[in-house]
C-alpha cells in the first residue's frame, strides 16, 4: 500500500476527530455559556408607583453598564402590581413589603416555579400632618388601642387619610401594630399626592400616612415640594423590652430599626423566560446601586463597601 496514501488517511481521520471534540464542546451549553448574557435582552418590570424615581435611577444604573439591557418600567398601586404578577402577567415585580403564603402559593401555581423574593433595601411608613397642627408625636400604641378595641381616646374623632386605595399602605400599617380586624372608621383613601397634601391642609385634625420613599431623597424638587407642605411627625411606641420610646423618622433609625414602622423593598423574581431578571436582581447587590439608595434617604440591604485611598509621602 501507498505509504502516502497512509500518511494522508491518518490526517483526515485526525482531523475529522478534531473536528468532531470540537463541535461537542460548542454544543455543551453548561461550559459555554455567555458570561454576559445574563445581563442582555429586555424585560418588564411591574412597580409601587412609590418607588417610581428610585426604580428609574436603578434601571438607569443598571442598563448604563449593560447597554444590550433593556428594562421597561410601569407603576401602578401596589395591589394591581401584585395581582398582574399572580396571573403570570409579569416575571419581575417591585413592593414594598414580602409576599403572603397564599401568595406564594399562587405565584409559584401559575407561573410553575417558587417566586424568588430579595428584600435589596429598607424604607418606612411616614406618620405626617399639616404644617398648621401643633402636634408633632404620634401616639402609636394609643392609636393602636383606639382602632383596635374601640379605646375613647384623642386618635377617635381624628381622620386618617392615605394616598392610593390600592397602595397597601393601610394594611401593612395594621399587620405591623398587629391588628388583625380593625375599625376603619374615620379612614379614607384619595387618588393622588396632591389630594393627600390638600386634605391635610384643609383638615388640621388629620394624619396622613404615606411611604417615606416619596419624600427621603431631599435632592428631588418633587419631596422637596412635598416637605414643604407638610410635617414628618415623631413616634411613640412601646418597644419590644416594654420602654416607652420616642423615634423620629430618619435613614439611621430605618438601619437599625428603632423606628417602627420600617418596611422592606422587595424585588421578586418568576419564570423569566430571559434570564435579564437574574442579572437585575444580582446587580441591586452591588456597591453602585447601594449607594443610589443611600443618596434617596433609604437603607439598602447590603451596604457598599467604602473605598479609602491612601496616599505614601
Amino acid at each position: 500500500m501507498n505509504k502516502s496514501f497512509n500518511i494522508q488517511a491518518y490526517i483526515i481521520t485526525g482531523i475529522y476527530f478534531i473536528l468532531l471534540f470540537n463541535s461537542a464542546c460548542n454544543n455543551d451549553t453548561s461550559t459555554n455559556k455567555n458570561p454576559y448574557e445574563i445581563n442582555a435582552g429586555s424585560i418588564e418590570i411591574y412597580a409601587d408607583a412609590n418607588y417610581a424615581l428610585l426604580t428609574n435611577e436603578l434601571i438607569k444604573s443598571y442598563e448604563n453598564i449593560y447597554d444590550s439591557a433593556r428594562i421597561t418600567p410601569y407603576y401602578m398601586s401596589e395591589q394591581s402590581a401584585i395581582a398582574a404578577f399572580l396571573k403570570d402577567s409579569v416575571h419581575l415585580l417591585l413592593i414594598g413589603r414580602t409576599l403572603h403564603d397564599h401568595e406564594l402559593q399562587k405565584a409559584e401555581a401559575a407561573q410553575g416555579i417558587p417566586a424568588r423574593e430579595n428584600i435589596i433595601a429598607y424604607e418606612a411608613l411616614a406618620v405626617v400632618h399639616a404644617g398648621k397642627s401643633a402636634d408633632s408625636i404620634f401616639d402609636l400604641d394609643a392609636f393602636a388601642a383606639n382602632r383596635n378595641n374601640d379605646v375613647k381616646n384623642k386618635y377617635t374623632d381624628k381622620k386618617y387619610i392615605f394616598s392610593n386605595t390600592q397602595s397597601g399602605t393601610l394594611t401593612y400599617l395594621f399587620e405591623t401594630i398587629g391588628i388583625e380586624n380593625p375599625n376603619t372608621e374615620n379612614m379614607f383613601a384619595v387618588n393622588s399626592i396632591d389630594d393627600f397634601i390638600s386634605y391635610l391642609e384643609n383638615d388640621s385634625s388629620a394624619i396622613g400616612f404615606l411611604s417615606f420613599a416619596l419624600i427621603s431623597d431631599k435632592d428631588d424638587p418633587a419631596a422637596r415640594k412635598i416637605l414643604e407642605k407638610i410635617k414628618i411627625m415623631q413616634i411613640v411606641h412601646t418597644d419590644t423590652t416594654g420602654t416607652r420610646m420616642i423615634t423620629e423618622l430618619s435613614q439611621s433609625n430605618i438601619a437599625t430599626h428603632a423606628y417602627p414602622l420600617v418596611r422592606p423593598i422587595n424585588l421578586v423574581l418568576g419564570n423569566s423566560p430571559e434570564r435579564l431578571g437574574t442579572g437585575f436582581v444580582n446587580f441591586m447587590f452591588k456597591s453602585r446601586p447601594g449607594r443610589i439608595f443611600l443618596k434617596s434617604g433609604l437603607v439598602p440591604a447590603q451596604m457598599p463597601e467604602r473605598q479609602i485611598l491612601i496616599k505614601q509621602e
